[in-house]
């Protein structure tokens, strides 16, 4: 019944959906970053919106998706959304294969996601390869359990095991930080020749992962290290095509 909440923010990332209906989200009001998720035969729609809610549409992989954006009042004759008032959505860098237009209302969008976090996109060619290899239960491993509000945070830096390790091209990198630091995450051939910086910026308390493609190097061994808080720590990977 709301009818005019427009502080709610979320994030929908990395996600997979696939041979679903439709609400990817549907969203009313609030607004909304959909960034680097995969859509793979969606029957209905994809991304609904409505009630002036804004969302910004970046490097997703629509895939057999006949209307990728569904928006009340300017691409929507049946409908479908309930004939509510017009959402405003905008779109960048975004991929389609056989599937319909993206369509956009820029008419009163505002919402720019950088003012309230920083974030890196991933190539949308890349989406579909990264998504899938990090999809089905057991893989996304936490490594710890919240038991209460004061477990919630890391008590030390941990750099994690890659995973999955070995790799073929894609894996992901997980650290844990016990406060907000400088950090240096960087990727390393078996003759210490750097290859790859994955992140040079500040992160904040918490846990945080980065995803590597190392489709443009062979196959072999490599170390990544993490350098934060004057710690330097290393981890060796491999990677087999």
């Amino acid at each position: 019944s709301e009818t005019s909440d427009v502080n709610m923010k979320a994030t929908y990332y990395c996600n997979w959906f696939d041979g679903t209906y439709s609400r990817h989200p549907r969203t009313r009001y609030g607004k909304v970053h959909l960034l680097n998720n995969l859509y793979t035969g969606i029957i209905g729609y994809g991304v609904g919106v409505t009630c002036v809610a804004q969302v910004m549409l970046e490097g997703n992989y629509f895939e057999n998706t006949a209307i990728p954006t569904l928006i009340s009042q300017v691409n929507d004759p049946e409908e479908t959304l309930s004939g509510d008032p017009e959402g405003y959505l905008k779109a960048a860098s975004n991929l389609t294969i056989n599937s319909g237009e993206i369509v956009e209302n820029l008419s009163e969008y505002e919402f720019d996601p950088h003012t309230y976090y920083d974030y890196s996109v991933i190539d949308s060619n890349e989406v579909k390869g990264i998504v899938q290899s990090m999809a089905g239960a057991g893989k996304l491993d936490f490594g710890t359990t919240v038991k209460n509000e004061e477990s919630m945070f890391p008590t030390n830096i941990v750099l994690n095991q890659n995973y999955p390790n070995p790799f073929n091209p894609v894996t992901k990198i997980e650290f844990s930080l016990e406060q907000y630091t400088h950090v240096n995450l960087e990727v390393f051939d078996i003759t210490g020749k750097k290859v790859k910086t994955l992140l040079n910026t500040e992160k904040g308390a918490g846990i945080h992962a980065v995803v590597f493609n190392g489709s443009s190097l062979v196959s072999g061994i490599y170390f990544y290290r993490l350098q934060c808080a004057g710690h330097d720590f290393y981890r060796r990977m491999m990677l087999i095509k």
